[in-house]
């Protein structure tokens, strides 16, 4: 047994997975499926994440491991913090963009053609968003995928989906977007310009009648 000081190895805690939806690592040794979804790989329909945990030694277990690599994107940088998207994906994904004036995730996926691929792409609620799950729309090669899982914790959006390989262009549409000004500034804003307005017409109807 390997001993750090006096406190032994094994007496450490490792976390490999960062708990239900976000999941946890790719093994590429992983072989158990994914039919079942939740936090506790009970619910119907599969989500990205595997079935059951991946032991990877006697004192350590990723409890979600994820089904597919992951590719990191960056979307961005607005107000000095930069962006950035995640696809757990069994597909080749390339050219990615985000597009704020569409409100719009846009990728091709691609593999050998008739296989079954999936992906699950985590999407920052900072950064795109929807007031509903189901207000999210997906399409692959312009047809809206109707059979998806939307999963959200505090942070972000996890949209997971089905097609079949070839190459394909996916979009996935939000209906909100980071550079927008959200309601509590623009009311404020919007009565300081109607009082800088008043006091402009006071001003010059006083001016006015002066003469």
């Amino acid at each position: 047994m390997v001993e750090v000081g006096d406190i032994p190895a094994s007496a450490y805690t490792n976390f490999w997975d960062d708990g239900y939806p976000s999941g946890g690592n790719h093994w590429s040794s992983y072989a158990d499926v994914d039919v079942k979804s939740g936090s506790y790989q009970n619910g119907t329909g599969s989500d990205g994440i595997g079935d059951t945990p991946y032991n990877i030694d006697a004192s350590n277990m990723d409890s979600f491991p994820l089904m597919g690599p992951i590719s990191f994107f960056n979307a961005g940088t607005w107000d000095e913090t930069t962006h950035n998207l995640h696809t757990v994906c069994n597909s080749t994904v390339s050219d990615f963009i985000f597009s704020e004036d569409h409100k719009m995730i846009r990728f091709n996926v691609t593999a050998p053609d008739d296989t079954a691929g999936f992906c699950r792409v985590t999407v920052p609620n900072e950064l795109l968003w929807c007031d509903t799950p189901e207000q999210w729309e997906i399409r692959v090669n312009n047809t809206l995928i109707e059979d998806r899982k939307m999963l959200e914790d505090t942070e972000n959006a996890y949209i997971y989906f089905n097609y079949n390989h070839s190459t394909k262009e996916v979009e996935i549409q939000g209906t909100n977007v980071i550079p927008e000004f959200p309601s509590l500034i623009i009311i404020p804003l919007f009565i300081m310009m109607t009082l800088l307005a008043t006091v402009v017409y006071r001003r010059k109807s006083s001016q006015v009648l002066s003469k």
